[in-house]
Protein backbone atom coordinates (compact mmCIF):
# COMPACT_ATOMS: atom_id res chain seq x y z
CA UNK A 1 0.00 0.00 0.00
CA UNK A 2 2.60 2.27 1.03
CA UNK A 3 4.71 1.81 -2.23
CA UNK A 4 1.62 2.53 -4.22
CA UNK A 5 1.18 5.41 -2.58
CA UNK A 6 4.58 6.55 -3.55
CA UNK A 7 4.59 5.58 -6.89
CA UNK A 8 1.22 7.89 -7.31
CA UNK A 9 2.76 10.45 -5.62
CA UNK A 10 5.54 10.11 -8.31
CA UNK A 11 3.27 9.98 -11.11
CA UNK A 12 1.31 13.56 -9.85
CA UNK A 13 4.67 14.88 -9.19
CA UNK A 14 6.51 14.03 -12.58
CA UNK A 15 3.61 14.90 -14.79
CA UNK A 16 3.00 18.81 -12.71
CA UNK A 17 6.82 18.99 -12.88
CA UNK A 18 6.81 18.74 -16.88
CA UNK A 19 3.78 20.20 -17.73
CA UNK A 20 4.09 23.31 -15.06
CA UNK A 21 7.70 23.86 -17.46
CA UNK A 22 5.64 22.74 -20.61
CA UNK A 23 3.60 25.34 -20.20
CA UNK A 24 5.77 28.27 -18.78
CA UNK A 25 8.66 27.53 -21.47
CA UNK A 26 5.96 28.52 -24.15
CA UNK A 27 4.02 31.30 -22.57
CA UNK A 28 6.68 32.86 -20.90
CA UNK A 29 8.26 36.16 -23.21
CA UNK A 30 5.88 34.72 -25.99
CA UNK A 31 6.14 38.04 -28.06
CA UNK A 32 9.55 39.09 -26.82
CA UNK A 33 10.57 38.82 -30.98
CA UNK A 34 9.21 40.67 -33.19
CA UNK A 35 7.31 38.81 -36.55
CA UNK A 36 9.56 36.75 -38.67
CA UNK A 37 8.70 37.50 -42.30
CA UNK A 38 6.63 34.50 -42.94
CA UNK A 39 4.64 35.37 -40.00
CA UNK A 40 4.44 38.72 -41.42
CA UNK A 41 2.82 37.17 -44.57
CA UNK A 42 0.28 35.03 -42.43
CA UNK A 43 -1.01 38.71 -40.22
CA UNK A 44 -1.21 39.94 -44.27
CA UNK A 45 -2.90 37.64 -45.47
CA UNK A 46 -5.00 37.20 -42.81
CA UNK A 47 -6.66 40.60 -42.33
CA UNK A 48 -10.06 40.68 -41.13
CA UNK A 49 -10.85 43.50 -42.79
CA UNK A 50 -10.71 42.21 -46.46
CA UNK A 51 -13.04 40.25 -47.82
CA UNK A 52 -12.57 36.32 -48.25
CA UNK A 53 -11.66 36.34 -51.67
CA UNK A 54 -9.34 38.73 -51.02
CA UNK A 55 -7.84 36.79 -48.41
CA UNK A 56 -8.15 34.03 -50.80
CA UNK A 57 -5.64 35.97 -53.56
CA UNK A 58 -3.35 36.95 -51.24
CA UNK A 59 -2.95 33.46 -49.88
CA UNK A 60 -2.53 31.96 -53.40
CA UNK A 61 0.34 34.85 -54.46
CA UNK A 62 2.26 34.52 -50.91
CA UNK A 63 1.77 31.41 -49.19
CA UNK A 64 3.01 28.00 -50.99
CA UNK A 65 0.95 26.07 -47.89
CA UNK A 66 -2.98 25.15 -47.30
CA UNK A 67 -5.45 27.69 -46.69
CA UNK A 68 -6.88 26.57 -43.59
CA UNK A 69 -4.69 27.76 -40.93
CA UNK A 70 -4.88 31.16 -42.49
CA UNK A 71 -8.44 30.65 -42.27
CA UNK A 72 -8.79 30.26 -38.86
CA UNK A 73 -6.37 32.73 -38.11
CA UNK A 74 -8.71 35.73 -40.12
CA UNK A 75 -11.69 34.39 -37.67
CA UNK A 76 -9.33 34.84 -34.70
CA UNK A 77 -8.62 38.26 -35.80
CA UNK A 78 -11.99 39.37 -36.52
CA UNK A 79 -13.20 37.78 -32.87
CA UNK A 80 -9.99 39.06 -31.08
CA UNK A 81 -8.44 41.99 -32.96
CA UNK A 82 -6.45 42.78 -35.23
CA UNK A 83 -3.34 42.84 -33.20
CA UNK A 84 0.41 41.53 -34.18
CA UNK A 85 0.83 39.52 -31.51
CA UNK A 86 -2.79 37.53 -31.20
CA UNK A 87 -1.70 35.03 -33.74
CA UNK A 88 1.34 33.96 -31.52
CA UNK A 89 -1.60 33.13 -28.50
CA UNK A 90 -3.24 31.03 -31.04
CA UNK A 91 -0.14 28.71 -32.33
CA UNK A 92 0.69 28.56 -28.41
CA UNK A 93 -2.69 27.15 -27.42
CA UNK A 94 -2.15 23.96 -29.91
CA UNK A 95 1.68 23.66 -28.56
CA UNK A 96 -0.02 23.31 -25.28
CA UNK A 97 -2.41 21.09 -25.98
CA UNK A 98 -0.18 18.90 -27.87
CA UNK A 99 1.84 17.91 -24.67
CA UNK A 100 -1.50 16.89 -23.88
CA UNK A 101 -2.45 15.04 -26.62
CA UNK A 102 1.13 12.98 -27.57
CA UNK A 103 0.95 12.04 -23.83
CA UNK A 104 -2.52 11.02 -24.18
CA UNK A 105 -1.31 8.72 -27.28
CA UNK A 106 1.40 7.14 -25.42
CA UNK A 107 -1.11 6.23 -22.38
CA UNK A 108 -3.32 4.40 -25.00
CA UNK A 109 -0.33 2.62 -26.78
CA UNK A 110 0.19 0.85 -23.24
CA UNK A 111 -0.68 1.28 -19.90
CA UNK A 112 2.90 1.48 -18.26
CA UNK A 113 5.15 4.32 -17.55
CA UNK A 114 6.27 5.10 -20.95
CA UNK A 115 3.91 8.26 -20.81
CA UNK A 116 5.55 10.08 -18.33
CA UNK A 117 9.00 9.72 -20.54
CA UNK A 118 6.91 11.41 -23.53
CA UNK A 119 5.06 14.66 -21.20
CA UNK A 120 9.03 15.22 -20.29
CA UNK A 121 10.64 14.93 -23.70
CA UNK A 122 7.44 16.72 -25.23
CA UNK A 123 7.17 19.44 -22.61
CA UNK A 124 11.07 20.12 -22.83
CA UNK A 125 11.62 19.88 -26.51
CA UNK A 126 13.44 23.01 -27.83
CA UNK A 127 11.96 23.04 -31.49
CA UNK A 128 8.35 22.63 -30.17
CA UNK A 129 9.06 25.76 -28.01
CA UNK A 130 9.86 27.29 -30.94
CA UNK A 131 7.52 26.63 -33.30
CA UNK A 132 4.87 26.90 -30.53
CA UNK A 133 5.74 30.49 -30.17
CA UNK A 134 5.26 31.35 -33.76
CA UNK A 135 2.03 32.78 -35.94
CA UNK A 136 2.79 30.16 -38.77
CA UNK A 137 0.68 26.72 -39.01
CA UNK A 138 3.42 24.10 -37.79
CA UNK A 139 1.97 23.69 -34.06
CA UNK A 140 -1.33 23.71 -35.49
CA UNK A 141 -0.26 20.85 -37.80
CA UNK A 142 1.31 19.06 -34.99
CA UNK A 143 -1.67 18.92 -32.72
CA UNK A 144 -4.12 18.05 -35.17
CA UNK A 145 -1.98 14.59 -36.36
CA UNK A 146 -1.67 13.62 -32.85
CA UNK A 147 -5.56 13.73 -32.84
CA UNK A 148 -5.75 11.91 -35.90
CA UNK A 149 -2.78 9.17 -34.44
CA UNK A 150 -5.30 9.23 -31.39
CA UNK A 151 -8.23 8.41 -32.98
CA UNK A 152 -6.58 5.84 -35.51
CA UNK A 153 -5.42 4.02 -32.17
CA UNK A 154 -8.81 3.92 -30.41
CA UNK A 155 -10.27 2.69 -34.04
CA UNK A 156 -7.88 -0.39 -33.95
CA UNK A 157 -8.97 -0.79 -29.87
CA UNK A 158 -12.69 -0.35 -30.68
CA UNK A 159 -12.10 -3.31 -33.33
CA UNK A 160 -10.98 -5.73 -31.08
CA UNK A 161 -13.92 -4.77 -27.80
CA UNK A 162 -16.67 -3.63 -30.70
CA UNK A 163 -17.31 -0.60 -28.66
CA UNK A 164 -17.65 2.79 -30.32
CA UNK A 165 -15.77 1.83 -33.54
CA UNK A 166 -17.97 3.93 -35.71
CA UNK A 167 -17.51 6.97 -33.67
CA UNK A 168 -13.41 6.85 -33.16
CA UNK A 169 -13.13 5.99 -37.12
CA UNK A 170 -15.27 8.95 -37.88
CA UNK A 171 -13.21 11.43 -35.50
CA UNK A 172 -9.43 9.97 -37.43
CA UNK A 173 -10.97 10.31 -40.78
CA UNK A 174 -12.70 14.19 -38.99
CA UNK A 175 -9.09 14.87 -38.08
CA UNK A 176 -6.83 13.38 -40.64
CA UNK A 177 -8.71 15.50 -43.20
CA UNK A 178 -7.99 18.44 -40.91
CA UNK A 179 -4.53 17.90 -40.37
CA UNK A 180 -3.96 17.63 -43.89
CA UNK A 181 -6.10 20.53 -44.77
CA UNK A 182 -3.45 22.50 -42.81
CA UNK A 183 -0.23 20.82 -43.89
CA UNK A 184 0.08 18.68 -46.95
CA UNK A 185 2.74 16.71 -45.59
CA UNK A 186 0.78 15.24 -43.18
CA UNK A 187 -0.67 12.71 -45.93
CA UNK A 188 2.43 11.44 -44.57
CA UNK A 189 0.52 9.59 -41.79
CA UNK A 190 -2.25 8.75 -43.94
CA UNK A 191 0.05 7.10 -46.66
CA UNK A 192 1.44 5.43 -43.43
CA UNK A 193 -1.60 3.68 -42.25
CA UNK A 194 -2.03 2.65 -46.06
CA UNK A 195 1.35 0.79 -46.27
CA UNK A 196 0.84 -0.58 -42.75
CA UNK A 197 -2.65 -2.53 -43.50
CA UNK A 198 -0.77 -3.86 -46.77
CA UNK A 199 1.90 -5.73 -44.66
CA UNK A 200 -0.44 -6.08 -42.26
CA UNK A 201 -2.95 -8.26 -44.82
CA UNK A 202 -0.08 -9.47 -46.21
CA UNK A 203 0.77 -11.39 -42.72
CA UNK A 204 -2.34 -12.29 -41.43
CA UNK A 205 -4.95 -12.37 -44.48
CA UNK A 206 -7.32 -10.42 -42.61
CA UNK A 207 -9.52 -8.02 -43.68
CA UNK A 208 -10.24 -4.79 -40.99
CA UNK A 209 -13.58 -3.73 -42.44
CA UNK A 210 -13.08 0.39 -40.89
CA UNK A 211 -9.73 0.85 -42.45
CA UNK A 212 -11.50 -0.36 -45.68
CA UNK A 213 -14.12 2.64 -44.82
CA UNK A 214 -10.95 5.32 -44.03
CA UNK A 215 -9.05 4.73 -46.73
CA UNK A 216 -11.52 4.84 -49.45
CA UNK A 217 -12.99 8.06 -47.60
CA UNK A 218 -9.59 10.11 -47.78
CA UNK A 219 -9.07 8.88 -50.72
CA UNK A 220 -12.21 10.30 -52.09
CA UNK A 221 -11.40 13.62 -49.84
CA UNK A 222 -7.95 13.36 -51.69
CA UNK A 223 -9.21 13.26 -55.25
CA UNK A 224 -11.66 16.65 -54.67
CA UNK A 225 -9.23 18.33 -52.94
CA UNK A 226 -5.40 17.75 -54.47
CA UNK A 227 -6.60 20.01 -57.32
CA UNK A 228 -7.15 22.49 -55.30
CA UNK A 229 -4.18 22.37 -53.40
CA UNK A 230 -2.52 22.44 -56.15
CA UNK A 231 -3.91 24.83 -57.99
CA UNK A 232 -3.12 27.25 -54.60
CA UNK A 233 0.24 26.34 -54.28
CA UNK A 234 1.79 26.65 -57.58
CA UNK A 235 0.79 30.64 -57.42
CA UNK A 236 4.32 30.42 -54.93
CA UNK A 237 7.65 29.02 -55.68
CA UNK A 238 9.54 27.32 -53.05
CA UNK A 239 12.69 28.88 -54.59
CA UNK A 240 14.69 29.67 -51.30
CA UNK A 241 14.98 25.78 -50.53
CA UNK A 242 17.90 23.79 -51.53
CA UNK A 243 18.55 19.76 -51.54
CA UNK A 244 19.82 18.57 -48.02
CA UNK A 245 24.05 18.33 -47.56
CA UNK A 246 25.67 15.86 -46.49
CA UNK A 247 25.74 16.69 -42.87
CA UNK A 248 21.56 16.42 -43.19
CA UNK A 249 22.28 12.17 -43.54
CA UNK A 250 24.62 12.05 -40.12
CA UNK A 251 21.26 13.34 -37.72
CA UNK A 252 18.18 13.71 -40.22
CA UNK A 253 17.55 17.14 -37.99
CA UNK A 254 17.91 15.30 -34.96
CA UNK A 255 20.33 17.95 -33.85
CA UNK A 256 17.94 20.60 -34.82
CA UNK A 257 15.15 19.00 -32.96
CA UNK A 258 16.44 18.19 -29.59
CA UNK A 259 18.57 21.31 -29.17
CA UNK A 260 21.83 20.11 -29.58
CA UNK A 261 24.60 17.56 -31.81
CA UNK A 262 25.16 15.32 -29.09
CA UNK A 263 21.16 15.03 -27.48
CA UNK A 264 20.34 14.66 -30.99
CA UNK A 265 22.83 11.46 -31.80
CA UNK A 266 21.76 10.73 -28.48
CA UNK A 267 18.29 10.48 -29.67
CA UNK A 268 18.84 8.88 -32.78
CA UNK A 269 20.98 5.81 -32.06
CA UNK A 270 18.82 5.14 -29.02
CA UNK A 271 15.97 4.77 -31.69
CA UNK A 272 17.70 3.14 -34.16
CA UNK A 273 19.34 0.83 -31.75
CA UNK A 274 15.98 -0.13 -29.64
CA UNK A 275 14.01 -0.68 -32.99
CA UNK A 276 16.77 -3.24 -34.18
CA UNK A 277 16.71 -4.73 -30.52
CA UNK A 278 13.01 -5.62 -30.93
CA UNK A 279 12.69 -5.99 -34.46
CA UNK A 280 11.47 -9.61 -34.44
CA UNK A 281 7.99 -8.80 -31.52
CA UNK A 282 7.80 -5.31 -34.33
CA UNK A 283 7.50 -7.34 -37.28
CA UNK A 284 5.66 -10.51 -35.40
CA UNK A 285 2.91 -8.20 -34.01
CA UNK A 286 2.58 -5.34 -36.48
CA UNK A 287 0.59 -3.32 -33.78
CA UNK A 288 0.47 0.26 -34.15
CA UNK A 289 3.94 0.76 -33.24
CA UNK A 290 4.65 -0.51 -36.55
CA UNK A 291 2.48 1.90 -38.20
CA UNK A 292 4.76 4.65 -36.09
CA UNK A 293 7.77 3.41 -37.12
CA UNK A 294 6.72 3.37 -41.17
CA UNK A 295 5.49 6.92 -40.12
CA UNK A 296 8.64 7.94 -39.43
CA UNK A 297 10.55 6.32 -42.41
CA UNK A 298 8.07 7.78 -44.97
CA UNK A 299 8.66 11.39 -43.48
CA UNK A 300 11.89 11.35 -44.67
CA UNK A 301 11.76 9.31 -47.77
CA UNK A 302 8.76 10.86 -49.26
CA UNK A 303 10.56 14.27 -49.40
CA UNK A 304 13.66 13.02 -50.22
CA UNK A 305 12.40 10.76 -52.99
CA UNK A 306 9.96 14.34 -54.64
CA UNK A 307 13.29 16.36 -54.28
CA UNK A 308 15.52 13.98 -56.21
CA UNK A 309 12.37 13.38 -58.80
CA UNK A 310 11.59 17.19 -58.59
CA UNK A 311 12.72 19.93 -56.44
CA UNK A 312 13.87 20.37 -53.03
CA UNK A 313 10.97 20.57 -50.52
CA UNK A 314 12.00 19.10 -47.39
CA UNK A 315 12.98 21.22 -44.30
CA UNK A 316 13.01 20.18 -40.38
CA UNK A 317 9.70 22.68 -39.63
CA UNK A 318 8.14 20.84 -42.83
CA UNK A 319 7.46 17.45 -40.89
CA UNK A 320 7.54 18.66 -37.39
CA UNK A 321 5.18 15.67 -37.20
CA UNK A 322 7.74 13.43 -36.89
CA UNK A 323 8.33 14.38 -33.35
CA UNK A 324 5.41 12.58 -32.54
CA UNK A 325 6.33 8.73 -33.72
CA UNK A 326 10.22 9.51 -32.86
CA UNK A 327 9.36 10.31 -29.37
CA UNK A 328 6.44 7.70 -28.71
CA UNK A 329 7.85 5.30 -29.74
CA UNK A 330 11.35 5.55 -28.37
CA UNK A 331 9.66 5.98 -25.02
CA UNK A 332 7.54 3.03 -25.87
CA UNK A 333 10.78 0.73 -26.40
CA UNK A 334 12.90 1.92 -23.76
CA UNK A 335 9.66 0.62 -20.96
CA UNK A 336 10.01 -2.86 -23.15
CA UNK A 337 13.32 -3.16 -21.89
CA UNK A 338 13.58 -5.96 -19.36
CA UNK A 339 16.29 -5.18 -17.90
CA UNK A 340 15.67 -2.83 -15.03
CA UNK A 341 19.66 -1.30 -14.64
CA UNK A 342 19.69 -0.72 -18.59
CA UNK A 343 16.52 1.03 -18.34
CA UNK A 344 17.27 3.54 -15.42
CA UNK A 345 20.61 4.21 -16.70
CA UNK A 346 18.81 5.05 -20.08
CA UNK A 347 15.96 6.89 -18.47
CA UNK A 348 18.49 8.64 -16.22
CA UNK A 349 20.58 9.75 -19.49
CA UNK A 350 17.76 11.14 -21.18
CA UNK A 351 16.45 12.95 -18.33
CA UNK A 352 19.72 14.87 -17.31
CA UNK A 353 20.77 15.23 -20.70
CA UNK A 354 17.67 17.19 -21.80
CA UNK A 355 17.17 18.92 -18.55
CA UNK A 356 20.26 20.02 -18.34
CA UNK A 357 20.29 21.01 -22.29
CA UNK A 358 17.67 23.65 -20.94
CA UNK A 359 20.30 26.01 -19.96
CA UNK A 360 22.03 26.43 -22.89
CA UNK A 361 18.95 27.53 -24.61
CA UNK A 362 17.35 31.41 -24.37
CA UNK A 363 14.11 30.21 -23.34
CA UNK A 364 15.37 29.09 -20.12
CA UNK A 365 18.52 30.92 -19.62
CA UNK A 366 15.73 34.12 -20.10
CA UNK A 367 14.85 33.43 -16.54
CA UNK A 368 18.21 34.42 -14.84
CA UNK A 369 20.53 36.77 -17.69
CA UNK A 370 18.74 39.28 -20.64
CA UNK A 371 17.98 37.36 -23.59
CA UNK A 372 19.14 37.81 -26.65
CA UNK A 373 16.84 38.41 -30.40
CA UNK A 374 17.46 35.64 -33.61
CA UNK A 375 14.78 37.30 -35.44
CA UNK A 376 14.42 41.31 -36.55
CA UNK A 377 14.23 43.59 -34.18
CA UNK A 378 11.83 46.50 -35.74
CA UNK A 379 10.83 47.94 -31.99
CA UNK A 380 14.32 49.83 -31.60
CA UNK A 381 14.97 51.02 -35.14
CA UNK A 382 11.42 52.39 -35.04
CA UNK A 383 11.51 54.22 -32.10
CA UNK A 384 14.85 55.82 -32.64
CA UNK A 385 13.01 57.07 -36.08
CA UNK A 386 10.11 58.54 -34.11
CA UNK A 387 12.29 60.12 -31.76
CA UNK A 388 14.41 62.11 -33.91
CA UNK A 389 13.19 65.53 -36.36
CA UNK A 390 12.84 62.69 -39.32
CA UNK A 391 9.53 60.92 -39.18
CA UNK A 392 9.61 59.28 -42.48
CA UNK A 393 11.61 56.21 -43.17
CA UNK A 394 11.73 53.51 -46.63
CA UNK A 395 12.05 49.68 -46.01
CA UNK A 396 14.45 48.35 -48.66
CA UNK A 397 14.70 44.88 -49.27
CA UNK A 398 15.27 43.00 -52.27
CA UNK A 399 11.81 41.59 -52.22
CA UNK A 400 10.56 44.46 -53.70
CA UNK A 401 12.65 43.13 -57.16
CA UNK A 402 9.81 40.31 -57.42
CA UNK A 403 5.80 41.22 -56.58
CA UNK A 404 4.23 44.25 -55.00
CA UNK A 405 2.48 42.22 -52.65
CA UNK A 406 6.27 41.61 -50.70
CA UNK A 407 6.21 45.02 -49.63
CA UNK A 408 2.64 45.09 -48.44
CA UNK A 409 2.57 42.46 -46.02
CA UNK A 410 6.06 44.66 -45.00
CA UNK A 411 3.40 47.79 -45.00
CA UNK A 412 0.82 45.84 -43.72
CA UNK A 413 2.77 44.75 -40.61
CA UNK A 414 4.90 48.01 -39.48
CA UNK A 415 2.00 50.47 -39.96
CA UNK A 416 -0.29 48.33 -37.42
CA UNK A 417 2.78 47.40 -35.20
CA UNK A 418 3.49 51.73 -34.94
CA UNK A 419 0.09 52.13 -34.32
CA UNK A 420 0.60 49.47 -31.03
CA UNK A 421 3.58 51.17 -29.80
CA UNK A 422 1.92 55.11 -30.67
CA UNK A 423 4.63 55.49 -32.86
CA UNK A 424 4.05 58.78 -35.10
CA UNK A 425 6.01 57.87 -37.89
CA UNK A 426 5.41 57.41 -41.92
CA UNK A 427 6.31 54.82 -44.07
CA UNK A 428 7.35 55.52 -47.89
CA UNK A 429 6.64 52.84 -51.17
CA UNK A 430 8.81 53.61 -53.84
CA UNK A 431 7.87 55.89 -55.93
CA UNK A 432 7.28 58.54 -52.66
CA UNK A 433 10.57 58.13 -51.96
CA UNK A 434 11.96 58.93 -55.10
CA UNK A 435 9.65 62.41 -55.28
CA UNK A 436 11.05 63.17 -51.57
CA UNK A 437 13.38 65.55 -50.91
CA UNK A 438 15.78 65.98 -47.39
CA UNK A 439 16.00 63.52 -44.87
CA UNK A 440 14.46 59.56 -44.93
CA UNK A 441 15.61 56.72 -42.57
CA UNK A 442 16.09 53.29 -44.46
CA UNK A 443 15.10 50.50 -42.36
CA UNK A 444 16.66 47.34 -43.92
CA UNK A 445 15.80 43.66 -42.96
CA UNK A 446 19.48 41.80 -43.70
CA UNK A 447 18.58 38.13 -44.24
CA UNK A 448 16.24 39.61 -47.13
CA UNK A 449 18.16 41.75 -49.21
CA UNK A 450 20.72 40.43 -51.87
CA UNK A 451 23.29 43.81 -51.73
CA UNK A 452 24.29 46.10 -49.62
CA UNK A 453 21.58 47.71 -47.22
CA UNK A 454 22.90 51.20 -48.17
CA UNK A 455 21.74 50.59 -51.91
CA UNK A 456 18.46 50.66 -52.98
CA UNK A 457 16.86 49.21 -56.12
CA UNK A 458 16.76 52.60 -58.35
CA UNK A 459 19.73 54.26 -57.18
CA UNK A 460 21.01 55.13 -60.21
CA UNK A 461 17.67 57.61 -60.43
CA UNK A 462 18.67 59.72 -57.66
CA UNK A 463 21.58 60.86 -55.48
CA UNK A 464 21.56 60.44 -51.46
CA UNK A 465 24.11 60.85 -49.06
CA UNK A 466 24.40 58.57 -45.76
CA UNK A 467 24.37 60.74 -42.42
CA UNK A 468 24.14 57.94 -39.88
CA UNK A 469 24.23 53.96 -39.73
CA UNK A 470 23.50 51.77 -37.05
CA UNK A 471 23.24 47.79 -36.76
CA UNK A 472 20.86 46.04 -35.16
CA UNK A 473 20.20 42.17 -34.90
CA UNK A 474 19.40 41.23 -38.65
CA UNK A 475 18.60 44.81 -39.21
CA UNK A 476 20.12 47.82 -40.61
CA UNK A 477 18.82 51.51 -39.89
CA UNK A 478 20.71 54.31 -42.06
CA UNK A 479 19.31 58.26 -42.37
CA UNK A 480 20.03 59.16 -45.70
CA UNK A 481 19.84 63.27 -47.37
CA UNK A 482 18.14 62.99 -50.86
CA UNK A 483 19.47 65.18 -53.71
Amino acid sequence: MVNKFNSNYFIIIAISFSLFFGVLLRVYNLNYENLWFDEMVSFWVSDPFISFNETYTRHRNAEGSPFLFNFLMKFLYKIFGYQTYMGRYFSVTFGILSIISVTYLSSLLKKNNAYLLVIFLVSFNVFLIKYSQEARLYAFAFFTTSLAAIFLLKSFQSHKTGKNLFLNTFLYIFFQTIAFLGHPFVLIFFFSLVAYYFFYYLKFKKNLIFLNYSILIILILLAIYLPIYVGESIQYPHTWLVHPSLKFFTNFYFSTFFGSRLLGLVHLFLLIGLIVSFRKKIINELNFVTILIIFIFLSYFTPLLYGLLYKPIIHSRYIIFVLIPIIVVLSYLIFEIKNKYIKNTILSILFLLTFGNQFTESNFKQFYEDRPRYKADYFNPLKIINDSDHKNYFVNHSLYQEEKFWSDVFQNYLNIFIKENNFNINQLNLSELKSKMGYVWILCPKDLIEKECGKIRTEDSFEFKIVEDIEFNSLNLKLIKLG
